[in-house]
């Protein structure tokens, strides 16, 4: 499960920020409970974190206890819908991004094009 840094303001306060980050990043279901408590504007700075291990179900009652029953069926409807495990955009910019920094492999010697000849040139 993919694991997030990132900065919420509380009550929409730009003075009240709390930091998720390091040991205290959350997972991906918790940001989008987070986005649905505190407005989509009002959590900032998202960026991976890493993966986690983690059982959906264990996370869907972590999920519970943090911020209740009420919250978690609202985002994530029904007993069994399952929890997006990651952020698909996220993952395909940054793979997107990794293959633009990919060196580019020179073709092999044989298939390189030597200087150009002109033609009609004599030898002389």
């Amino acid at each position: 499960m993919q694991m997030l840094s990132c900065a919420i303001a509380v009550g929409g306060d730009d003075h009240s920020i709390v930091r998720r980050e390091y040991d205290t990043a959350v997972t991906f279901p918790e940001l989008l409970i987070l986005k649905a408590l505190h407005g989509p504007e009002n959590v900032r700075d998202i960026a991976d974190a890493g993966d986690v291990s983690r059982d959906p179900d264990d996370e869907r009652e972590r999920l519970r206890s943090l911020y209740g029953n009420a919250i978690v069926m609202q985002v994530f409807p029904g007993e069994h819908t399952a929890l997006p495990e990651h952020d698909q955009r996220m993952r395909r910019k940054q793979q997107a991004e990794a293959k633009a920094e990919e060196p580019v492999e020179e073709p092999p010697e044989e298939l390189r094009e030597g200087p150009a000849h002109p033609r009609g040139k004599r030898n002389g």
